[in-house]
Formats: C-alpha cells, sequence, structure tokens
C-alpha cells in the first residue's frame, strides 16, 4: 500500500452485497491509480463483509465494521480513516466510469483555488440498463451564488458519488450531519459553498447512479425528517447576508414534501404541509388555493379516468 495515496475513496455500505463487489471494482479498476479505498460496513447482516474479502490481495482496499448507525456515520468513519491528500465519495450501489478520478484529480493539481470538484451522471436501474430519459445536470441558475442555489435544492450533479475534494475541506467545515437521515449531501455542499470554489465537470457523464426500490431516496419518511431537519438548521446558521431567503426556502420544501405526500396518498401530511405554507404569511398563501385545486383535480382525475377520455 503507498504510504500516503493521493485519493481516499470511501464507500459506506449497509446490506450492499448485491451491488458492493461491482462498486468496488469501479474504484480498483480506475486509470488512476494511487488511491486507496475505504469501504465502512455499517452493520450489515448480508455477505457485505465476504464481497470485500474477494479484494484481500489488494492492499489498496480496506474493510471496517461498525454498529449500524446510518449513512453519514459510515462516510465520517471512512473520512477519519482516510489518508489521501483528497476525499472521493462513492455509496455501495453506484459505479464510476474508468476516467473519473484521473479527470477529477486533474483539476484539483492544477487548479489550487478550486476545492470540491463534480461531475456529470446517469441514472441506471437495478439490473445496471441506463435510463433511457435524459439524466443531464446542468441547470439554469436562479441564485447569484452556489450558497443560495443549495439553500432551495442540491444541483450538485451526482450528489455523494461524484464529489472529489481536498480533504481540508472537513477540517473546515466538519463532517457530515449525523442527525439528517437525508438532506446531509445537501448540507454538506451547502455548508462547503460558503468558503470553498466548486467546479463542474459537465461535458462527460463519469458517474452512474442506480435508482431502484431500495434506494434511501424511496423511502419517503426519511426524506420528510431530513428535509424539515435541515430547514430547521438552515434557520439557525444561515449567515445575515441569506436569511431573506428562508420564507421562500421553507415554502418550496412544504410544497414538494406536500405534492410527495399527495402522490403516496398521505392526505393528511399534505394537509399537515399545505398548512405550514399558510402559516408563513399572506404572501404565500395566494397560490396555496390553486395548489389544492389542482392537487383535487388530480385526484378526481384518477377516480374518473374515463371522464377525461370522453372529453
Amino acid at each position: 500500500m503507498p504510504a500516503t495515496p493521493l485519493v481516499s475513496v470511501v464507500i459506506p455500505a449497509y446490506n450492499a452485497a448485491f451491488y458492493l463487489d461491482e462498486a468496488i471494482r469501479s474504484v480498483v479498476c480506475q486509470r488512476f491509480r494511487d488511491l486507496e479505498v475505504v469501504v465502512i460496513d455499517d452493520g450489515s447482516t448480508d455477505e457485505t463483509k465476504n464481497v470485500v474479502a474477494r479484494y484481500a490481495s489488494d492492499p489498496r482496499v480496506q474493510y471496517e465494521y461498525q454498529d449500524n448507525r446510518g449513512l453519514s456515520s459510515a462516510r465520517n468513519a471512512g473520512i477519519l480513516k482516510s489518508r489521501g491528500k483528497y476525499i472521493a465519495l462513492l455509496d455501495a450501489d453506484d459505479v464510476w466510469l474508468s476516467g473519473k478520478l484521473e479527470r477529477q484529480v486533474a483539476v484539483l493539481e492544477s487548479e489550487p483555488g478550486v476545492d470540491v470538484v463534480y461531475c456529470q451522471f446517469q441514472c441506471i436501474d437495478a439490473a445496471g440498463t441506463p435510463f433511457p430519459q435524459d439524466c443531464s445536470w446542468v441547470l439554469k441558475r436562479t441564485q447569484p451564488t452556489l450558497y443560495e442555489e443549495l439553500m432551495y435544492r442540491n444541483v450538485v450533479a451526482g450528489s455523494g458519488s461524484s464529489v472529489l475534494l481536498r480533504a481540508s475541506c472537513f477540517r473546515d467545515v466538519g463532517l457530515f450531519d449525523e442527525n439528517l437521515p437525508a438532506s446531509e449531501d445537501q448540507d454538506m455542499w451547502r455548508r462547503l459553498a460558503l468558503r470553498h470554489k466548486f467546479y463542474f465537470l459537465q461535458d462527460e457523464v463519469l458517474v452512474c447512479i442506480r435508482v431502484h426500490a431500495a434506494s434511501m431516496q424511496a423511502n419517503l419518511e426519511r426524506v420528510t425528517l431530513g428535509r424539515m431537519r435541515h430547514l430547521a438548521k438552515m434557520r439557525e446558521d444561515t449567515p445575515p447576508a441569506f436569511r431573506h431567503h428562508l420564507p421562500h426556502v421553507a415554502h418550496n420544501a412544504y410544497l414538494e414534501l406536500a405534492r410527495a405526500h399527495y402522490e403516496s396518498r398521505r392526505f393528511l401530511r399534505t394537509l399537515f404541509f399545505l398548512a405550514k405554507i399558510a402559516r408563513l404569511g399572506p404572501g404565500h398563501s395566494i397560490g396555496l388555493l390553486r395548489e389544492l385545486r389542482l392537487l383535487l383535480w388530480h385526484r378526481w382525475q384518477r377516480h374518473h379516468p374515463r371522464a377525461e377520455v370522453e372529453k
């Protein structure tokens, strides 16, 4: 093993045996070779440990077990164990293309003012088949700064699995917030964007993000709790210059959650979030009746599908 690898790759894994081999293989087969792989087994009860054992002959691959404490805890454990100048994150069900690290390292080595590099991605299904639709992530900027964009939405393409950053960033802003069961990526990038420069490699797909039934984003309750806690955190730590965004950020978050719960037929929760919009004040209530009409109309269409056809 290199005394000090240039890049440390942190892979948190929880019952990830089905996909983990492909994830690790996509790292050790990178064209860039000066790396270590730190797999943190977050209390798995499946064959995760045995999958990592297949790489016992590669001294770059390390394995560490911990009791189940969640994604952020596993990431943090891997970051603390890492020795590289740069740290990359890879979810255990995602896959890198072979030139991913090579291109990102080149940016950080040649651009001393850049601290975080992320890249274009594509979505794949459980079997690894790319989705037919375009998953490009070149979003139109709606706010003056990246920090302000990240108050509203996660605009870092590919999020955790696409990012390579200087290890010193974590010493500056701290580790992932283990109190957030979701939105932890957005929270980290938001904190980093306040003082660090990001660079987007958008000309080439370098990461495959797997979307499947067991993925964390499929858990609505987890996503809801993460969004609400992140919103509460922003109310505490947003600098004065950006605090005027907070009511609008809350409005957007509540509206997205209302729609998500409505789609899951959780109508009381839908009304709960719509009521929270109403409590933001008259300026945020203007469109509330329109939103309610749309939701009720969509529900009526579901129960009367022929009526639309007959028109």
